[in-house]
C-alpha cells in the first residue's frame, strides 16, 4: 500500500478505540478503515502500532461507494468523529463512533455499497441484513461486520474458501448501515453497540456520542473574544486530539498515512502542550504508554533501554527521544502534582545513562548526535535507512561547508539534555542522585555557555568528514530544531532567553512559509506576551490559521490545522492535515496569552484576546477565569490579592476555583509585582510595609519582578538569613537568579523604611 495519501480527495476520521478510517474520493467513493485492537487495556506498543503506516489491518479488503465520483463533489462539513459530504444530488453522513471500532453512516439518497472480502477470510453468516467474517492476522482472531436493518445484502452465487468474497448493500434513503470489527474476546461489546445503533438511529447515537465527547473535552475549554473563525478551529481541532488519542494513551502525529506512526517526540509535544493548555488528562496517559514502552537495545556493546524516533523498536535512533520522555514526566508530575514513581525514575535514569554511553563526548562536555532533525548523517547506524521500516533508501547526508557533517554537537541536544539533569534533579529524592544531576548538568552549562551568550545563538560544532570541527551559526542544519531548542524547554541557561526568543520571532515572521507549525507555535508560545508586540502575535496566529481553516484540493476538510506554512495542496511530504503535532502548540499559546504555565506554578497576563477560560485543570483543581475589561488587579475566589501576577497556590481550594483578571493590553504594572518564577509561589503578604513572597524552589531558580523606584528586594532563606542571589535589571524589570532547594522568601520593602527591618 502508498505510503501517501491516495489520488483524489482523502477525508480522515479517528476514534479513540484505534480506529483509523480513510474516505477516499475518486472514480467512486471507497472507505478503508484500520484497525489497532484492545485500545481499552493494551498499552503493549505492539498492540497500539498493530496498524500504521506501512503494516496495517484493513476491515474488509475493499468497500466502494460506486456512482459517487469525486466530479460529484461539493463540499465537506468536517469533524473528526463525523462528515457530512455534499455530493450533486446527495449527501453522505458517515460517523465514527466515540467508544467501540465501528463506523455508521446513511445517505440523503438511495445508494448501493460494495464489499469485498479478503481472499483468506472466512464467511462466517450472510443474510439480507449482515455479512460477518473472520479475519485472522498475528496470532489474533477477528470478526468483521456489516449490518443494516433495511438494507438487502446480496452475494456471489458461489462462496469459495480461498477466495475473496463479494456483496453488495442496497441501500433505501436514510438507511443506517453499520461496519465494525473486533477480536474474539471483545465481541458482545461490538454487538451490543451496533444493536443500539440500528434500533436508535443516527441521530440518536450522534447526540449519545456527542454528550461522551463534550465531558472529555470540558478540560482545557476556552472562550476568546471578537474571533469567531479562530474560535471555530480551535472547536474542531480539540475534538482531533481527543479522536487521535486511544484509551491507552498512544497518539499519531497525523491520521494522514505518512505520518501514522507514533513519535515520540510528537506524542510528547502534543500532549504537554494540551496539558499548559489546561486538560493534562492525555498527558498523564501519554505517559504512562510511553513508560511502558521503552525500546530495549540489544546490540552487542550498546545493551540497554532507550527512546528514539518512535515508540517500538525499529525505528532511528533519535537522541532527542531522552528529553521528550523526561520531559514528559516532568510535565505531568508539576502540572498534575502526581510524583512519578521509582519505577518511573529507574526507567528514565537507564535511558539517561544508554544515551551517555552512546553519544556523551566526556573531552567536549557537550552530547555529539548523528541526526539535522530526522536527517541521519553519512556513516551513521540510520543512514540510508528508512528507520520507522528499516527499509533501505536512497540518501545524501548533510553537507556542511562542502564537506558531509558526521557529528554535531548542537544546541538543541545540549540545551535539551542539560535540562534532562535539572529535570531528574527536581523529580528525585535520592540526594546522592540530585548531586550527581546538578554536577552533570553544571558541567554541560559550562560547554553550553559559548553558543547562548549572544542574541543570536550559534547553532553549534559539527565534526566534518575531511577532519574538521567548525563553527555552525544560528539555524545551523535545522531551522526547527533550532526554534525548539529555544523555545520548549523549562529553563534556559542564561537571563537573555526574552530578547533571544523576540529576535527569533522577529527573524521567523519575515519569512514565515515553510515553517512547520509545531515549532512556529512553540516559538510563541514561549514568548511573554508583555515582551512582544500582541499585534505581531495576534498577526502570527492569523496567518496559520487562515491557512488552516480553508479546505485543501486534495484533502477537504476545512478548519483542520495544517502542518506546515505556505505549502502547496498535493506536496506528497507536507500538505498534512490535521495535524495534531501542531494543534498541541497552538491550544497552548492561545491559553498562555492570558494563563502561562510555569515550571512549577501559572501566572496571569492581561488579555484582550481570551473572553474566559472556562475549565483549566491544574494539581486535582480547576481554574476558571474571567478576564474583565472593568477590572484592575488578580482576584482569586472573591478576595483581592495585590502584588502577584504568578498565582499564590495556597490560596487555591479543592474544586472549582474563581479568578478575575484585567482584559487590558498586557503592559508591565506600576507597582511592586511578582510576574513569573521558576518556583512555587505559596502565598503572599504583607508586613507592615514590606511586601511578602514565600517559594517553594526546586534547584535552577528565577525570579522577575517589577520593583518600582524606592523599593528595595531581598533574597531569604525560611529563617530570614540572607541568600547570595543574581540580580539583573532590564526593560523595566528586575530578574532574579540563585540555586537551590527548599523553603525561601523574597521581601520587597520601601527603601525609607528597609533599615527597621
Amino acid at each position: 500500500m502508498s505510503l501517501y495519501d491516495l489520488p483524489g480527495k482523502n477525508i480522515l476520521l479517528h476514534n479513540p478505540c484505534g480506529l483509523r478510517v480513510e474516505i477516499n474520493l475518486h472514480d467512486q467513493t471507497q472507505i478503508e478503515l484500520w484497525y489497532s485492537p484492545g485500545a481499552n487495556r493494551s498499552a503493549s506498543y505492539r498492540d497500539r502500532n498493530f496498524s500504521n503506516r506501512d503494516d496495517h489491518m484493513r476491515l474488509w479488503d475493499a468497500i466502494h461507494l460506486p456512482d459517487l465520483p469525486v466530479s460529484n463533489f461539493v463540499r465537506c462539513e468536517y469533524d473528526a468523529f463525523h462528515v457530512n459530504i455534499y455530493y450533486t444530488d446527495r449527501v453522505l453522513r458517515l460517523a465514527v463512533s466515540y467508544d467501540a471500532p465501528l463506523i455508521y453512516l446513511d445517505l440523503s439518497e438511495a445508494q448501493r455499497v460494495d464489499f469485498k472480502s479478503h481472499r483468506n477470510n472466512k464467511v462466517l453468516h450472510c443474510d439480507p441484513h449482515q455479512f460477518r467474517i473472520c479475519h485472522q492476522e498475528r496470532r489474533k482472531r477477528f470478526e468483521f461486520t456489516a449490518q443494516c436493518r433495511e438494507a438487502v445484502f446480496q452475494f456471489q452465487p458461489t462462496i469459495e474458501a480461498g477466495r475473496s468474497t463479494y456483496a453488495t448493500a442496497y441501500l433505501e434513503k436514510h438507511s443506517l448501515l453499520v461496519i465494525g470489527g473486533e477480536l474474539d474476546e471483545d465481541l458482545p461489546h461490538l454487538e451490543k453497540e451496533i444493536s443500539q445503533l440500528l434500533h436508535k438511529g443516527y441521530d440518536a447515537i450522534r447526540d449519545q456520542d456527542e454528550t461522551k465527547i463534550d465531558q472529555a473535552l470540558r478540560a482545557g475549554s476556552f472562550s476568546l473574544r471578537h474571533q469567531p473563525e479562530l474560535e471555530r478551529l480551535v472547536h474542531v481541532n480539540r475534538r482531533v486530539l481527543l479522536a487521535m488519542q486511544d484509551q491507552q494513551g498512544a497518539i499519531r502525529a497525523a491520521i494522514n498515512r505518512i505520518y501514522y506512526l507514533i513519535w515520540v517526540r510528537d506524542g510528547a509535544i502534543i500532549e504537554a502542550f494540551q496539558a499548559r493548555a489546561g486538560n493534562p488528562a492525555p498527558l498523564s496517559r501519554w505517559k504512562n504508554f510511553l513508560l511502558a514502552n521503552a525500546t530495549h537495545i540489544e546490540e552487542e556493546g550498546r545493551v540497554g533501554w532507550m527512546y528514539g524516533q518512535l515508540s517500538n523498536p525499529i525505528s532511528k535512533w533519535q537522541e532527542d527521544g531522552l528529553f521528550y520522555a523526561v520531559w514528559t514526566v516532568y510535565e505531568n508530575w508539576t502540572h498534575t502534582g502526581a510524583a512519578p514513581s521509582s519505577d518511573d525514575l529507574f526507567m528514565l535514569e537507564e535511558v539517561t545513562n544508554w544515551y551517555e554511553r552512546y553519544c556523551f563526548d566526556a573531552e567536549k562536555n557537550l552530547f555529539g548526535r548523528f541526526f539535522a532533525c530526522e536527517t541521519p548523517f553519512k556513516g551513521s547506524r540510520d543512514f540510508e535507512m528508512d528507520g520507522a521500516v528499516g527499509k533501505r533508501v536512497e540518501a545524501g547526508g548533510v553537507i556542511f561547508d562542502g564537506q558531509q557533517v558526521l557529528q554535531s554537537f548542537d544546541i538543541y541536544i545540549n540545551l535539551l539534555n542539560w535540562n534532562v539533569y535539572l529535570m531528574l534533579s527536581e523529580m528525585t529524592t535520592d540526594f546522592t542522585k540530585v548531586r550527581e544531576w546538578r554536577r552533570r548538568a553544571n558541567d554541560i552549562h559550562k560547554a553550553l555557555l559559548p553558543l547562548v551568550e549572544k542574541e543570536n545563538p550559534d547553532y553549534g560544532w559539527l565534526r566534518l568528514e575531511d577532519g574538521r570541527c567548525v563553527l555552525a551559526e544560528g539555524y545551523g542544519l535545522d531551522r526547527t530544531d533550532y526554534e525548539w531548542a529555544l523555545s520548549i524547554t523549562p529553563f534556559f541557561p542564561t537571563q537573555n532567553a526574552t530578547a533571544i526568543r523576540r529576535k527569533l520571532f522577529d527573524k521567523t515572521m519575515e519569512h514565515p512559509g515553510g515553517s512547520f507549525l509545531a515549532g512556529y507555535f512553540s516559538l510563541i508560545q514561549s514568548l511573554d506576551p508583555l515582551d512582544v508586540p500582541v499585534e505581531k502575535v495576534k498577526a502570527a496566529i492569523d496567518l496559520a490559521k487562515d491557512q488552516s481553516i480553508r479546505p485543501g484540493e486534495f484533502l477537504p476538510m476545512p478548519y483542520t490545522v495544517v502542518e506546515m506554512l505556505g505549502v502547496e495542496d498535493g506536496d506528497p511530504y507536507h500538505d498534512v492535515r490535521p495535524q495534531a503535532f501542531s494543534i498541541g502548540p497552538l491550544l497552548a499559546t492561545l491559553v498562555g496569552l492570558g494563563l502561562r504555565r510555569l515550571p512549577h506554578g501559572l501566572a496571569l497576563r492581561p488579555t484582550l484576546q481570551l473572553k474566559t477560560i472556562d475549565h483549566y485543570e491544574y494539581h486535582n483543581l480547576s481554574l476558571k477565569v474571567f478576564f474583565d475589561e472593568d477590572r484592575r488587579g488578580l482576584s482569586i475566589n472573591h478576595e483581592e490579592i495585590p502584588h502577584t501576577w504568578q498565582i499564590p497556590e495556597g490560596l487555591l481550594r479543592p474544586g472549582k476555583n474563581i479568578l478575575h483578571f484585567p482584559a487590558t493590553h498586557p503592559e508591565l504594572p506600576a507597582c511592586p509585582c511578582l510576574l513569573s518564577s521558576t518556583a512555587r509561589l505559596s502565598r503572599v503578604h504583607e508586613e507592615g510595609s514590606d511586601i511578602v513572597y514565600s517559594f517553594d524552589t526546586f534547584g535552577w531558580n528565577s525570579f522577575r519582578f517589577v520593583v518600582p523606584a524606592g523599593w528595595q528586594l531581598k533574597t531569604q532563606e525560611a529563617s530570614g538569613s540572607p541568600m547570595d542571589h543574581h540580580r539583573q535589571e532590564k526593560e523595566g524589570c528586575v530578574w532574579i537568579h540563585f540555586d537551590g532547594s527548599g523553603d525561601c522568601q523574597i521581601r520587597l520593602s520601601p527603601e525609607h523604611l528597609s533599615g527597621t527591618k
